[in-house]
């Protein structure tokens, strides 16, 4: 058998799996991924939670030995910001980091599955530029998907670009211009905000991006189904 055939064989091989398997492959992996995110989130919000209060408590204990003109300075000299400037910006960037990066390998995962469902010589797991409008318009037309709604797209398209930032330039918003959409974005969401030019992400954004991304793989996961139920029928 050459080359060629063996890699024809292969081809056919991982179509029928995917096609008899309802594209239970990609989703076996988000749904394991969403629910180490789950956890995640929980465990980093409880620190941050826990940490903080048990360090104010102690500065409290502190203040109150204090005379009352001196608890004003010892404030000002001492109060945890660090937990607000620091640890909660960093914690939850990489979430939101780790978030909008499983999106991408996730769409391009189930990009994959499609073309090899409709034996398309084009690999999506290739596209650089504009990966996730890219990744949409070959579900939709190679694949006939319909969902998700524009909503959830818009909201993870956004995602995505504020991962970006994060990651290219320490969530600061240079140029009102470049980051016109994604400041529009941040002003018409509760659970983040820019102060100083600076991104600042809150407990609450964090969730909805989750719940978000939860409801997107769901409605993924319908149209594969559907979309490997046609192909089983020729």
């Amino acid at each position: 058998m050459t080359q060629h055939s063996k890699d024809l064989w292969r081809a056919e091989f991982f179509r029928s799996f995917i096609i008899e398997d309802g594209c239970a492959f990609s989703q076996g992996k988000a749904a394991d991924f969403l629910a180490e995110a789950h956890f995640y989130l929980k465990t980093i919000e409880e620190f941050i939670e826990g940490a903080r209060t048990r360090e104010l408590d102690l500065l409290e204990k502190e203040a109150d030995s204090l005379s009352e003109s001196c608890r004003g300075n010892f404030w000002a000299d001492y109060y945890p910001i660090h937990w607000e400037t620091i640890f909660e910006f960093q914690l939850r960037s990489s979430f939101i980091v780790s978030l909008a990066s499983f999106i991408e390998d996730y769409i391009k995962t189930v990009g994959w599955e499609v073309a090899i469902i409709m034996r398309d010589g084009k690999d999506p797991c290739k596209i650089s530029c504009d990966v996730l409008h890219k990744l949409r318009r070959f579900l939709q037309k190679r694949g006939g998907f319909k969902e998700p709604d524009d909503s959830l797209w818009s909201f993870l398209y956004n995602t995505y670009k504020l991962r970006n930032v994060l990651v290219h330039n320490g969530g600061k918003l240079h140029g009102p211009r470049r980051y016109k959409d994604l400041t529009r974005f941040i002003a018409s969401e509760s659970g983040i905000s820019e102060e100083h030019g600076f991104i600042k992400i809150g407990r609450l954004f964090c969730e909805k991006a989750l719940r978000h991304t939860q409801q997107f793989v769901q409605a993924l996961h319908q149209q594969q189904r559907s979309f490997c139920k046609r192909a089983a029928k020729g």
